[in-house]
């Protein structure tokens, strides 16, 4: 009878200790923050302009101009990521206007389009029922002339 008993305790006690730890390790600070930041950059961001917003439609303004008084632009997207735009040349002796249309492409961040064209990429930062002209680097344009940038949805 002692050996049954003694067996089953022996089998008892292999049991529980092949099981292993079930609490989970214990992580340092350092390593929930890389741990956070690791799944930051896996898991898309779901609310950007591409997802969030009704960014289809009709833009307007006038952009800065270094040799005239403006450039009336004019930017149509259009479904499919297609797009139309216009530009006018206010102020100048011969009339200057330039249309192009092609395909805009969304940057990863959601939030910024580039409408290819035969001078380089144009950037647009795409918001609430505006788009923010941004430079060449992809940064708003800063100082007096920032609200000169903006081009407004029609509604």
């Amino acid at each position: 009878m002692h050996t049954t008993l003694y067996s089953l305790a022996i089998a008892l006690l292999l049991m529980v200790s092949c099981q292993g730890n079930t609490e989970p390790a214990r992580q340092t600070k350092s390593e929930k923050e890389d741990k956070k930041a690791n799944e930051a950059q896996m898991t898309p961001d779901m609310h950007n302009a591409k997802i969030a917003l009704d960014y289809y439609g009709f833009y307007e303004g006038t952009l800065p101009c270094a040799d005239c008084q403006g450039i009336k632009t004019e930017i149509s997207l259009l479904p499919d990521q297609q797009y139309e735009k216009t530009s006018f040349y206010i102020g100048t002796d011969n009339t200057r206007h330039f249309m192009r249309a092609g395909r805009f492409k969304w940057k990863e961040d959601g939030n910024t389009i580039i409408l290819n064209s035969s001078n380089g990429p144009n950037l647009y930062f795409v918001s609430e029922n505006a788009l923010f002209k941004l430079d060449k680097d992809g940064n708003r344009i800063t100082g007096d002339l920032a609200d000169k940038y903006i081009l407004k949805k029609r509604q």
